[in-house]
């Protein structure tokens, strides 16, 4: 009878994290993303030292289903998935009791967690990764009435510059597109540079049949 060949699997093997700026801008993204969900700080605390996971320990789910991500969906990989996996002090095999990203994607409370944290965002679900960014656009009025409109992916800062002013106006609303949960924000700025008295604006919200937020409040600019 022939020798029998037992195949030996092994443990996978640690690896140390690296120092945060050699790391690739995806692993950084999803490292700030942990650190800002979980507060924890790269490389020096683990899960375990997230006030966040011992409050609702429920959180681990979400952990794995990032982790998941990292290791089959970004070019980060199996290697990424594993210093990961090191930093945030989980030993265990990658895929002992494997996630099933699918279903958790179809799990209602899963889905709470995710939109309720800002972890993702649209429908179907997309990851919210935010990408370090540095556009500013300037905008200085020249009439009392400014408007000014924001596509809800755009990610960047409006400085406003105005002559000197005693009493600002600013209403902003959001117009969500129904087909694929995005939205369009339109802010409108009117300045009293006469001393004009506006009428007292207190903080509201309202929803109208054409699905538009409004929030209108008075800024009493120094």
């Amino acid at each position: 009878m022939p020798p029998r060949v037992v195949q030996l699997r092994h443990p996978p093997g640690v690896v140390e994290p690296q120092p945060r700026e050699e790391l690739s801008e995806t692993m950084q993204t999803f490292v700030n993303l942990i650190e800002t969900q979980f507060l924890i700080s790269y490389s020096s605390m683990t899960i375990e030292h997230s006030s966040e996971v011992q409050r609702d320990p429920s959180l681990r789910s979400i952990i794995k289903l990032l982790l998941r991500l990292i290791e089959e969906h970004t070019d980060c990989g199996a290697h990424g998935g594993l210093m990961l996996r090191t930093w945030l002090g989980l030993r265990e095999h990658p895929y002992q009791n494997a996630t099933n990203l699918m279903a958790m994607l179809s799990d209602h409370q899963i889905l709470k967690k995710l939109y309720s944290r800002g972890i993702a965002d649209l429908h179907p679900p997309r990851l919210s990764i935010h990408h370090t960014f540095q556009s500013i656009d300037l905008v200085t009025p020249e009439d009392r009435f400014t408007t000014i409109s924001i596509s809800g992916e755009t990610k960047k800062t409006f400085l406003i510059t105005s002559p000197p002013l005693s009493k600002a106006w600013l209403s902003l609303s959001s117009i969500i597109n129904l087909a694929n949960s995005s939205t369009v924000h339109r802010v409108d700025l009117m300045l009293d540079t006469t001393h004009t008295r506006f009428p007292d604006a207190e903080w509201t919200t309202q929803l109208s049949h054409s699905h538009l937020l409004a929030y209108v409040w008075t800024i009493h600019l120094s």
